[in-house]
């Protein structure tokens, strides 16, 4: 249970990070009773002007997981699936390709706006109970008898959370993998991406295709 005393809380899971990772993970876990709590500098916000259109793409299992949480219904307007996948090399001949009717399967995946994605995964939480806090900074994480403890930094005061297990999914420059003193390789490839959007000109046919340049990347 989130038992507020002052600014010392108990819960029984601290999520750290409000991604679509941790927020799905919260979602999954909300229905089973236990107190959620996900602590996160800068919370979703559904009401802006412009939405994140970035498409994501779901492969089936990823489907079939939203699915069995019971957030399809909310997402089924809003896909497109894919039904081919053709891989190809550059100055190379022949193609590989993927059927979802060959497999068997209703679709190999689908693509979703995050903004959608995301709204369905934090409705759900929120209505399941889960808790979004809004805070400034993690200073510091520590093992007790019953868990973990993390004090953090809410509305310029110090607060301290308790629970029986944290989640650390704030991302690649994880803060709490530094104050638990987790070490990483890193490795650089020097490999440069281009992101950017595209528009189509005429209608999605249900097929994804991807490039490979001669190099293989």
């Amino acid at each position: 249970m989130f038992n507020n005393s002052g600014m010392n809380k108990q819960t029984d899971i601290i999520i750290v990070g409000s991604g679509l990772a941790a927020t799905a993970f919260a979602a999954s876990l909300a229905g089973m009773g236990l107190h959620i709590t996900i602590l996160e500098k800068s919370l979703p916000q559904f009401d802006r002007t412009e939405n994140d259109l970035r498409p994501i793409s779901l492969n089936l299992a990823s489907v079939n997981t939203l699915k069995a949480l019971g957030l399809w219904d909310d997402i089924n307007q809003y896909f497109k699936a894919i039904q081919q996948v053709v891989v190809s090399q550059q100055g190379k001949f022949g193609a590989i390709r993927f059927e979802a009717g060959a497999l068997n399967v209703p679709m190999l995946g689908c693509v979703v706006s995050y903004d959608v994605l995301m709204k369905t995964l934090y409705n759900r939480a929120v209505d399941l109970g889960c808790h979004f806090l809004s805070i400034a900074s993690i200073d510091s994480i520590e093992s007790t008898s019953l868990g973990a403890k993390i004090v953090t930094d809410v509305s310029n005061e110090k607060c301290e959370i308790s629970a029986s297990l944290i989640v650390a999914a704030d991302g690649v420059n994880s803060v709490c993998r530094d104050l638990l003193g987790i070490t990483v390789q890193t490795k650089e490839y020097g490999d440069v991406a281009i992101v950017c959007q595209l528009h189509l000109n005429g209608e999605y046919d249900g097929c994804a295709r991807q490039r490979v340049t001669r190099d293989g990347t």
